[in-house]
């Protein structure tokens, strides 16, 4: 699995949420734009009342949408509420203040309830349990009493509920923060704001990136046009990373593989048929591309194991040279500006390190020192491919 992916990094504590858990597959544009009423009369009903309960912040809502919960349960419930509600405070203020393309730098404070076709329900007597629909993933379990359906909290899991309560806390008064920051102007534009969101999440969601020096050095942000690699990869033509861009907060991995297949002329320029259907998927990694043919380019997923001293980090470089002198891009997953994101490594610089590219919405951004970056982490992994224009290579 890739170190992290896309502001995933940001907002890992999304991978475990306290009331629904990962939801992979399911489109989450936007935050709703209306507060269902209230209703217990079916296992959605309820659900989506505690849902909106817990958007809107209403303690005494989300206690009157649950049963069999503890002290816990109902902590880690109100301070997921924080998070929303703070999450929803942030987005208003980046759209308001710099229009909605750019807002998408920041938690959308989306939630896969307001999709009732993503979420099936099976019923077995006064029980329930709620699935998504893509992965058949158990989500929520009710249980139905004489006024109706109510979500069970005596299923939620219960280990580190206090830890991830702190950290739902935590990141809640960031977002506040930041959300005051933005309205008073304090930022130039949204990518400078993204930034320092999150160099301040840093401590709360990623604490051992404390100790990598280089990672504190953001990326550039010139356009790729202006910084040229020394050595380009043949063929490599910077304006179409200009051009390229990340659509969803979490969709950095199969931004990647679109901007490969793009610079291998193998997807046109407007196309992003790879992040549509994956949209702000949370748990996603390399492994959802490794082995996969895509328009006669197949993936392989390399060096996917713990990082640390044992980490074989000069036989991944050396991969990463061999790839580059037989003229192949390389996509890597690096700690940059306090947070992990994917760069297509597109040649060498003039000292013999590489030069790799990524995004952030339309925002290109520029790495040199791959090597002593990848060194002070102690390893990641790469995507690699190989090209297969056969008639099975597949599409």
């Amino acid at each position: 699995m890739p170190r992290v992916s896309a502001r995933v990094g940001i907002l890992m504590l999304l991978l475990e949420a306290v009331y629904f858990g990962p939801t992979p597959g399911v489109a989450n544009d936007s935050a709703p734009t209306t507060t269902p009423a209230k209703g217990y009369s079916t296992p959605i009903e309820a659900a989506q009342s505690l849902d909106a309960a817990i958007h809107a912040g209403d303690a005494s809502w989300i206690h009157e949408a649950t049963t069999g919960g503890t002290d816990g349960d109902y902590l880690a419930l109100k301070s997921s509420s924080d998070y929303f509600v703070s999450s929803a405070k942030l987005h208003r203020a980046a759209v308001k203040k710099f229009g909605e393309a750019n807002a998408v730098l920041f938690p959308i404070p989306a939630s896969i309830f307001e999709h009732e076709e993503a979420i099936e329900t099976k019923v077995d007597g006064d029980k329930a349990t709620l699935f998504v629909r893509a992965n058949h993933q158990p989500m929520l379990y009710l249980s139905r009493g004489r006024d109706g359906w109510r979500v069970d909290l005596s299923h939620f899991t219960k280990a580190n509920q206090s830890h991830n309560a702190a950290i739902y806390r935590g990141l809640s008064k960031v977002m506040d923060r930041v959300a005051d920051e933005i309205a008073d102007g304090q930022y130039a534009s949204a990518q400078e704001a993204a930034i320092a969101f999150r160099a301040a999440l840093q401590p709360i969601v990623a604490p051992e990136a404390g100790d990598l020096t280089l990672a504190r050095e953001g990326p550039s942000t010139a356009k790729a046009v202006d910084s040229p690699p020394k050595s380009p990869v043949p063929g490599y033509d910077p304006k179409i990373v200009d051009a390229h861009r990340e659509k969803y907060p979490s969709s950095t991995i199969p931004m990647s593989v679109e901007l490969v297949l793009k610079l291998l002329g193998r997807m046109p320029a407007d196309s992003f048929a790879l992040q549509e259907p994956w949209k702000d998927k949370h748990d996603g990694n390399f492994s959802d591309f490794d082995e996969k043919p895509i328009d006669g380019v197949r993936f392989h997923h390399k060096f996917d194991q713990p990082r640390g001293n044992e980490f074989p980090t000069e036989e991944l470089l050396d991969t990463i040279d061999g790839e580059l002198t037989h003229g192949h891009y390389v996509i890597i997953s690096l700690f940059t500006g306090r947070s992990y994101m994917l760069y297509v490594i597109v040649g060498r610089t003039a000292d013999g390190d590489y030069q790799a590219v990524g995004k952030a919405a339309d925002q290109t951004w520029t790495v040199t020192n791959v090597k002593p970056r990848v060194r002070e982490m102690k390893g990641t992994d790469i995507l690699t491919y190989t090209i297969d224009d056969s008639k099975d290579a597949g599409k």
